[in-house]
């Protein structure tokens, strides 16, 4: 973890978190995090075939999609979707028809425990098991 000393916004939070999590099957996720900065929005993923990497990858208009294989790379552009609406037609629907969604509430409760394990981590500086 790191924040710019004397910087007021990161006073109760930091500003840049890095953190690798490994996985049952062995593979490896190496990932930043940042308040710090908001033009970041990107993920890559190497496999053993080819990459995939997103970018923009956590804004609402002009996703695309990168993919790799065989020597072949593609982009792909993403639709545009009204994901505030999505979720919220989702949910009241699960509401009326009394079915689970599709994130219920342990699916963040899992990603909360995640975090705070990352946190764990930096604070001790040794790795954490979930």
């Amino acid at each position: 973890m790191y924040s710019a000393p004397n910087d007021p916004r990161f006073t109760e939070v930091e500003e840049n978190i890095n953190f690798q999590l490994r996985f049952p099957s062995g593979i490896l996720a190496n990932c930043a995090s940042s308040y710090g900065y908001d033009s970041q929005s990107h993920y890559r993923v190497i496999g053993t075939k080819g990459w995939l990497e997103m970018e923009p990858a956590t804004v609402y208009r002009g996703l695309r999609i990168r993919v790799h294989h065989d020597g072949v790379t593609e982009e792909r552009s993403l639709p545009v979707l009204d994901h505030f609406a999505l979720e919220m037609d989702h949910m009241s629907g699960c509401v009326m028809q009394n079915k689970e969604p599709f994130t219920p509430g342990e699916e963040g409760l899992r990603d909360l425990n995640a975090m705070m394990a990352v946190y764990l981590a930096a604070r001790t500086g040794k790795a954490v098991k979930l």
